[in-house]
């Protein structure tokens, strides 16, 4: 994790340039409130972080999508409104946790190039056998 330390036991962690996170589902997250109880049902999008965090700019963000036929490859979204996503300060109650993530280059089939591989400890269980965000 990469964080920046504020004060003697204070530490800033921001989304950084090229790090995969787990974001809330804005929609879900609005009805359900930030009281969420650990055994809750929750629902995640997969976002790249295409920007370092700023507090003047925010950051921009990819939306990642499971590719098809693999439990935790995951490719940017090429169609939709998700495709590139804007998030100000008040964004950032958004994020849950930080996903480690590596990007494939060699050793794999060229339609894989450039995929990202998620830690499936990261994920949770549904996204393994389903459709995730």
């Amino acid at each position: 994790m990469v964080c920046e330390r504020a004060a003697k036991e204070l530490y800033r962690i921001y989304p950084k340039r090229g790090f995969v996170w787990a974001l809330y589902d804005e929609a879900a997250f609005a009805t359900e409130g930030r009281n969420l109880s650990a055994g809750d049902k929750r629902c995640y999008h997969v976002a790249l972080s295409l920007t370092t965090y700023s507090e003047i700019h925010g950051l921009s963000m990819a939306y990642l999508e499971k590719v098809d036929g693999f439990k935790t490859i995951f490719k940017r979204q090429e169609i939709g409104c998700h495709v590139i996503r804007w998030l100000e300060k008040d964004g950032l109650c958004l994020f849950s946790h930080q996903i480690p993530a590596r990007k494939l280059f060699s050793d794999v089939p060229d339609h894989l190039k450039h995929y990202w591989e998620l830690d499936p400890a990261s994920l949770p269980s549904d996204p393994l056998t389903t459709g995730w965000k």
